[in-house]
């Protein structure tokens, strides 16, 4: 019976299930066969494996000075029902089939493509432009092979990196590690400087260089309510005393220098609470919510990029309303807990939805209702 594939991918990885219906006599693994489409020309290529046999020599281990060993996966079979692609990138149109691979009665490992799964449909990598719900995410890859040799050749130590990682000197290596995240959450502040339009931003951290540039950009059209951080409290201070303090402060200092809309002190909340929100609503040209950016990424060069983070692109004007109203609570409460905020968050927020021909309409009349 042939083996089962499934292939699913996003902007740049493509993650790969397989599955067989009973053990294969003297089965030592599966190997990979990728078809790349660049317009009418294909190549079929077989998956490189870093990890061998036990028996086999340099099996899973990096050679001083030189990039990993890696054989095809003919030789080195996954030893495994699941691979991701990480080679794959935006724009690559890929194809796979997996092939089990045996050690035959001479000793010799043999593909037996009898078994093997068939060819899954041609797939494009890359990112959902359209649609309501956009997803972006990150590779916070700090923890890995890649990031272990990337360091060594560069002579930082992690916590080195992560202090000097929005300089100019690793734009490259930020680039990456940032991804399309980094790209979707600059590209709505740009919207709103072309369009001449408002942000609200409700955020926990803002230490990132870019991002405040971006924000600063937009002057008095952006309005912001930053919390301090997270605070430590020291020996002999009281939580009072500590929650003066401000993670915040050179970010907050460029906003205000810049004319935003940001108070001196926002949600100073920590020690004892965080202002753990990280959202910004951008509105339209009519002057109403047009889409919400929210997620688990702080406006700081380690949630870009050595966490692994997500962002939520939602183009719809009832969830930004919904966001709009938090936002202007929590301006409101400042850096308490007044009942009204804490009332309004006990309570699922519930959006009318509108069919397209009710889109249309509503776009050829004034409008007087978010739906």
């Amino acid at each position: 019976m042939r083996a089962k594939l499934k292939v699913y991918t996003n902007e740049d990885d493509a993650l790969l299930f397989w599955s067989i219906e009973e053990p294969i006599d003297e089965c030592r693994g599966f190997a990979i066969a990728r078809r790349m489409k660049a317009g009418n020309k294909v190549t079929e290529t077989f998956l490189p494996n870093r990890l061998g046999f036990e028996t086999e020599e340099n099996h899973g281990e990096a050679v001083e000075g030189q990039p990993a060993v890696t054989r095809p996966s003919t030789e080195w079979p996954f030893q495994r029902f699941s691979w991701t692609d990480h080679d794959a990138d935006t724009g690559d149109v890929v194809s796979y089939r997996v092939i089990p691979v045996i050690r035959n009665t001479a000793g010799e490992l043999e593909q037996q493509l009898a078994h093997a799964s068939a060819w899954s449909p041609f797939a494009t990598l890359g990112k959902n432009t359209s649609g309501t719900f956009q997803a972006f995410f990150n590779r916070g890859f700090v923890m890995s092979q890649f990031m272990a040799r990337f360091l060594k050749a560069k002579k930082l130590t992690l916590k080195q990196f992560k202090q000097r990682i929005s300089d100019k000197d690793d734009k490259t290596i930020r680039d990456f590690l940032s991804g399309d995240l980094r790209l979707a959450l600059l590209n709505q502040l740009k919207i709103a400087k072309q369009e001449k339009t408002d942000v609200f931003a409700a955020l926990f951290e803002m230490s990132d260089d870019e991002l405040i540039t971006a924000l600063s950009g937009l002057g008095k059209r952006a309005h912001v309510v930053l919390a301090n951080g997270s605070i430590t409290k020291r020996k002999n201070e009281t939580s009072a005393e500590a929650r003066k303090r401000d993670e915040n402060e050179d970010g907050r200092a460029r906003l205000v220098s810049a004319k935003c809309e940001v108070e001196v002190k926002d949600r100073f909340l920590s020690p004892g609470a965080l202002g753990h929100n990280k959202f910004l609503i951008r509105l339209g040209k009519n002057g109403k919510p047009a889409a919400v950016w929210t997620g688990s990424t702080n406006w700081a060069p380690t949630g870009l990029c050595t966490q692994v983070n997500n962002g939520l692109l939602v183009s719809d004007r009832a969830v930004a309303q919904v966001y709009l109203d938090q936002w202007h609570r929590l301006h409101d409460a400042k850096s308490a807990f007044p009942d009204p905020l804490v009332d309004s968050n006990s309570k699922p927020k519930k959006v009318a939805r509108c069919t397209k021909s009710a889109q249309r309409r509503e776009s050829r009349r004034p409008r007087s209702k978010i739906c």
